[in-house]
C-alpha cells in the first residue's frame, strides 16, 4: 500500500521493511524482514509504525507496548478510497483499497478496515476495530472498542456493538450486540462468551 500512496503523490514515506517474530529475511514479494520486536524496541531513531495483525486484542498489545517506548505511527490510506473530507481517522489506522466512507465518519486508533469495505454516514468505529473485507456498516452504527467484524458481515443503520465482540463472516447485525460475545447469523445472535487476553 505505502508504493500506492507514494505514486498518488499523498504524503510519503519511506518504507523501511517488516517486523516479524516468527520469520527473517525477506517476504514472498522480496520487502526485507529487519528483525523481531525486541530488535525495534532497541532501536535509538523511532520510525513511524502501522500494526497490520487483524487481531485487535493482539493489535491493542502491540501498539501499546511501542507507544511505552516511544514510537509514533502512521495512517494508511489506499488512493482508491473514496471518502469525504469530513471524516476523522486515529494513528495507526489502516484503510485499505477500494474502501468507501461516506460523512460525519469518526474512525478511532489503528483501525483496519481490510478490502472494500462501506461504512455510513455518522457512524462510529472504535478504537482497535478490525473489519475485515467487504463489510458493510450503515449509518449511525457505532462499533466498540475491539471489536472483530467478520468477511462480508452487515451491519444495519442506528445498531451498537460493544467492546471486544466478534462478528462471525457472513452475518447480519439488526439490533444491538453486548460486549464480550461472539454472535454469528442472520439476524446475528451470540453464541458464546469472548473475554480475549488484553
Amino acid at each position: 500500500m505505502v508504493n500506492e500512496i507514494n505514486a498518488s503523490n499523498q504524503e510519503c514515506f519511506k518504507f523501511l521493511g517488516f517486523v516479524d517474530d516468527c520469520a527473517t529475511g525477506t517476504t514472498i514479494e522480496g520487502y526485507p524482514i529487519l528483525g523481531n520486536c525486541d530488535w525495534l524496541k532497541n532501536l535509538s531513531e523511532k520510525p513511524y509504525l502501522v500494526c497490520a495483525i487483524g487481531n485487535p486484542a493482539t493489535r491493542f498489545a502491540l501498539a501499546n507496548d511501542f507507544k511505552k517506548h516511544g514510537f509514533p505511527f502512521a495512517k494508511l490510506i489506499s488512493p482508491s478510497v473514496q471518502m469525504s473530507k469530513y471524516i476523522s481517522i486515529g494513528e495507526g489506522s489502516i484503510i485499505c483499497s477500494n474502501c468507501v466512507l461516506t460523512t460525519n465518519i469518526k474512525i478511532g486508533r489503528h483501525v483496519i478496515l481490510n478490502l472494500s469495505c462501506t461504512v455510513g454516514h455518522d457512524a462510529i468505529l472504535n478504537d482497535f476495530v478490525s473489519s475485515m473485507p467487504g463489510v458493510m456498516i450503515a449509518g449511525n452504527a457505532n462499533i466498540g472498542k475491539g471489536v472483530y467484524l467478520g468477511i462480508g458481515s452487515n451491519i444495519i443503520n442506528d445498531v451498537k456493538i460493544g467492546e471486544w465482540t466478534i462478528i462471525g463472516g457472513g452475518s447480519t447485525v439488526v439490533r444491538d450486540i453486548p460486549d464480550h460475545v461472539v454472535a454469528i447469523g442472520t439476524p446475528a445472535k451470540p453464541i458464546k462468551e469472548h473475554y480475549p487476553e488484553i
